[in-house]
């Protein structure tokens, strides 16, 4: 039994270079949400819990821009035997993903505001997370070495975030669409597969701003992502060799 558990906790001890990146994530989002803070409430005659909302939307958004900057370097150790590799891989990207839960609560706590259900930007950042290294480890499981992983990497995340965001923006100036609400229905539901969108349409939804579909465009981006996750992780882990890389 006690020679189980060793085995178990080696698998699922963390990389020290995820340790270090992990680390550094937390370091860059303290020091700019007490920036922020520091200049947002200097600015407020008194006390004003609108401020506060606004500061988890737009934490939130940031901290997803800034999780997927980080994620392409979220290293998979080589040691780990290769079966167990996807699930160390998911379970330690959920572990990142949640690691600013204690900042979301330090804001509810100053601004005095009724917490949200801060779990499902959470999850959303986690599946999205595992699908980005899912995509490295399988082009690295198929091309070992190939030189343009990390380039179709970085272009595959800058191509759903950005590139799909100015889609549809250009979409909604060409039909002349009259937008009152980021989970607006004049808004093509594809465009809710870009993990930047639906997790900005949910904390703006969070924050008192209206939806006209629900939290539909969410849920459609959860499991989009959460499937393409568990392939891609999947994958690589049954190539001979795969499943295991850095950024």
């Amino acid at each position: 039994m006690k020679a189980r558990l060793a085995r178990v906790a080696e698998i699922f001890h963390p990389e020290r270079e995820n340790g270090v990146l992990g680390t550094l994530y937390i370091a860059v989002l303290v020091f700019l949400l007490a920036a922020y803070l520091f200049v947002a409430v200097r600015r407020e005659a008194g006390y004003n819990p609108g401020l506060y909302r606004n500061v988890y939307v737009y934490f939130m958004v940031f901290d997803f821009i800034l999780f997927s900057l980080f994620i392409p370097f979220w290293e998979t150790g080589e040691s780990t035997p290769q079966k167990a590799r996807p699930l160390k891989t998911a379970a330690g990207i959920a572990v990142l993903a949640a690691s600013p839960a204690p900042l979301i609560l330090a804001v509810f706590m100053a601004g005095r505001i009724s917490p949200v259900n801060f779990l499902l930007p959470l999850a959303l950042k986690a599946v999205w997370g595992s699908a980005v290294v899912g995509l490295r480890n399988f082009l690295g499981a198929v091309k070992p070495g190939w030189r343009w992983n990390g380039f179709l990497t970085g272009f595959f995340i800058f191509s759903v975030l950005a590139l799909s965001g100015l889609l549809a923006f250009f979409h909604v100036e060409y039909r002349q669409a009259v937008i009152t609400t980021l989970y607006d229905r004049d808004i093509p539901g594809v465009f809710f597969l870009n993990p930047l969108l639906s997790l900005a349409g949910l904390v703006y939804c969070q924050a008192g701003g209206g939806s006209q579909a629900g939290l539909f465009p969410l849920y459609a981006c959860a499991l989009f992502w959460g499937s393409a996750a568990a392939v891609l992780l999947l994958a690589a882990g049954k190539i001979p060799g795969g499943g295991a890389g850095r950024g």
